[in-house]
């Protein structure tokens, strides 16, 4: 489905509308109900490193906990998508925005302030459905040893969160973590109190090629390494920077 995204003059009215979140199914990944009833809006990856994204779905899930879309980190890219109820309107739709706190390219909307956007699927002149997607500032990034489902050794175990298509092991920062030999690595932006935020936002990864080779690419939030020394291992994410401590003996 095609989709374009574009700014619009929206009644005040749609803004006002209450959050009624529901949920449905589609393609495999969770989508909220439109408040008017109408359709169904998704949560589309604009890039790898989007917490979301991990497992390289095209979409990502809703959060269990609300029902709605997971918060999106300040500064996010993301999109969303909207499939009508009536199977003979398959549009195309245009996912339009009048809150000034959302900038828009083409199809990737970005968070720019802390808030609540209600987000508007219009065909031509007519608003189709509306959902709201809330906006939040990363206050922390976690760095975890991940791995998928079809490569999880017996010693993976524990979780930072679902998403990632297997299980997650939270590093403790700057203290000595022990790993050695070839594993994947994720980091992810969180709020204060832990929650994980998606939107695609810019990450760094940085190590002594003596300590750390980085076998995929060092700008996604995963990344696959071969860790052959002891030191650090520093991960960007935004404006946020955090430093795990690899290998067996002391940096």
């Amino acid at each position: 489905m095609r989709r374009l995204s574009r700014r619009a003059r929206l009644s005040p009215l749609l803004l006002l509308l209450p959050l009624v979140a529901g949920c449905s199914e589609g393609d495999g990944r969770q989508g909220i109900a439109g408040e008017l009833g109408n359709g169904v809006f998704y949560y589309l990856c604009a890039g790898d490193s989007d917490a979301q994204c991990d497992d390289k779905a095209t979409r990502g899930d809703i959060d269990v906990a609300t029902g709605a879309f997971p918060p999106v980190a300040v500064g996010g890219r993301f999109s969303i998508d909207f499939e009508s109820n009536d199977t003979y309107d398959v549009g195309p739709y245009t996912i339009d925005t009048a809150n000034d706190f959302v900038t828009s390219e083409e199809t990737v909307f970005q968070a720019m302030a802390p808030g609540v956007a209600a987000l508007v699927a219009m065909d031509g002149n007519t608003a189709m459905d509306l959902v709201h997607v809330r906006f939040e500032e990363a206050k922390t990034i976690r760095v975890s040893q991940t791995e998928t489902n079809t490569n999880l050794p017996e010693r993976i175990q524990g979780g930072v969160s679902a998403n990632v298509g297997g299980l997650d092991v939270e590093l403790e920062v700057d203290a000595p973590t022990g790993l050695t030999g070839r594993t994947f690595l994720r980091v992810v932006p969180a709020t204060e109190d832990g929650r994980i935020l998606a939107g695609a936002l810019p990450v760094t990864w940085r190590g002594d090629p003596d300590v750390v080779a980085f076998l995929s690419a060092p700008s996604d939030n995963v990344v696959e390494v071969q860790i052959n020394g002891t030191g650090p291992i520093t991960a960007t994410v935004g404006a946020l920077e955090t430093t795990v401590l690899v290998g067996g003996g002391d940096p």
